[in-house]
C-alpha cells in the first residue's frame, strides 16, 4: 500500500480503485464509499459512512463488440500512451509501471 507524510481532505463520496478501504480520514462522516477492490471493506469505515459498496464490472462478448463499434464510428476515444507486441511485453510492462496516467499502454497479440 502506498504510504505518504501529505495529508488528504475528507471527501463526501470516494471512489476507491487502490484498496484504501480502512482509511476512515479520507471519508467524511456520513459519506459514501464505492469501490472497484475485492477487498473487505473496514469495519470503521462500514460505521463511518452512510453506505460503501462493491461495484464490480462485469463485460460480455456484446458489451466488448459495442465497444468495437463505438470506436470504429470514431464516437468513442481513449489515450493510447505507446503500442507494443507481445514479444516487448516486459518492456511494456515496465513503461506501464512507470508512464503514470497518460494513456493506455497496448499489447498485439
Amino acid at each position: 500500500m502506498y504510504v505518504s507524510d501529505e495529508s488528504v481532505p475528507a471527501f463526501n463520496t470516494v471512489f476507491d480503485t487502490a484498496g484504501i478501504l480502512d482509511r476512515t480520514e479520507i471519508l467524511q462522516s456520513q459519506g459514501r464509499l464505492i469501490t472497484v477492490s475485492d477487498d473487505k471493506v473496514s469495519h470503521n469505515v462500514e460505521e463511518q459512512a452512510l453506505w460503501a459498496e462493491h461495484n464490480f464490472v462485469r463485460t460480455s462478448q456484446e458489451d466488448l463488440q459495442t465497444i468495437i463499434t463505438l470506436f470504429s464510428k470514431g464516437k468513442l476515444h481513449s489515450r493510447i500512451e505507446a503500442v507494443y507486441s507481445m514479444n516487448e511485453i516486459q518492456e511494456a510492462l515496465k513503461h506501464a509501471s512507470q508512464s503514470g496516467n497518460n494513456g493506455k499502454t497496448i499489447i498485439v497479440f
